[in-house]
């Protein structure tokens, strides 16, 4: 599930870095990959997501699990509001550093 930010929050955070829960079993690891108001999807990975720098407005998250044992999926969504606090911010990046 995504923990934060939760549904229809406004967020101030840079970076915005996303909470995900999930249960790990034994045998089943799980990756996934995300994407900001319908653009690309990021590579799948483990790593928790940060995004710096982005843009004020009206947020959709859309974030796709999968098992990397039975390569079941399935999609979660959040929508947020992000305001950013910089009075110029430069182009979005994103960034897998950080675990949660």
């Amino acid at each position: 599930s995504i923990v934060s930010p939760r549904d229809n929050e406004t967020v101030t955070d840079d970076p915005l870095c996303i909470s995900i829960s999930y249960t790990v079993g034994e045998y089943c690891s799980v990756a996934w990959q995300y994407r900001i108001n319908g653009g690309a999807f990021s590579d799948f990975s483990d790593k928790s997501i940060c995004i710096y720098n982005m843009p004020s407005g009206n947020k959709k998250l859309e974030l796709r699990v999968k098992s990397i044992a039975s390569s079941d999926e399935k999609v979660l969504e959040r929508n947020f509001i992000y305001k950013n606090q910089n009075p110029s911010p430069t182009p979005a990046t994103s960034s897998a550093l950080f675990l949660n």
